[in-house]
């Protein structure tokens, strides 16, 4: 028994319109436009010049020579007047060196702190410090700022503290107990602030 081969409803509305088109856009291609004129091979094909357009002589530069004097910028349309002599010793003056820098102001004092802990670990230090004026502690690691200083090291035994060139550093305090002071002078042996 032979099959016969039969399109759904669903594929025989997408296939009509398909060819439809298929055939139209190959008339299209193939067929030459209805507009079209076809050229007779026989009659010579003329070719027109174009038309002559007479050049008119434009006058010297000269003659624009009052358009470059007034300004198109100003409303007066006047021309410009040229700067006054006084204005040379003014420009000689911003030539000159300029006055030297003043020196620069001192650091500010590091506040009185002291030293109660070291943390050493592999990615750095954190230092713990007491502060008696504000009766609090902090938490210091590298790179924090304290006044105006940056904590630029945290060693063993020791804090040190860095504005511009100027170091400080600060210690434990000594076994007697006394604390010591920030920018005070440090005699030998005593640890603190240097």
């Amino acid at each position: 028994m032979r099959r016969r081969f039969r399109l759904s409803r669903s594929a025989m509305v997408l296939w009509a319109p398909g060819a439809v088109l298929g055939v139209i856009v190959a008339a299209e291609l193939l067929l030459p436009p209805a507009d079209a004129v076809t050229p007779d091979v026989g009659a010579k094909a003329r070719v027109e010049p174009p038309p002559i357009v007479e050049m008119r002589k434009l006058p010297a530069l000269d003659a624009f020579a009052d358009i470059g004097a007034r300004t198109i910028f100003h409303a007066s349309r006047r021309p410009v007047e040229p700067i006054k002599q006084e204005a040379a010793p003014a420009a000689a003056a911003a030539n000159a060196a300029p006055p030297p820098l003043p020196p620069p102001p001192p650091p500010p004092p590091l506040p009185n702190m002291t030293l109660v802990g070291i943390l050493s670990t592999a990615n750095g230090g954190s230092a713990l410090v007491s502060s008696p004026s504000a009766k609090e502690t902090l938490l210091l690691r590298p790179g924090d700022k304290v006044s105006g200083w940056d904590v630029a090291e945290i060693a063993d035994d020791r804090i040190v503290f860095r504005h511009g060139e100027e170091l400080k550093e600060l210690t434990f305090p000594t076994k007697e107990g006394a604390e010591p002071r920030n920018g005070a002078p440090q005699r030998a042996g005593r640890p603190g602030v240097r």
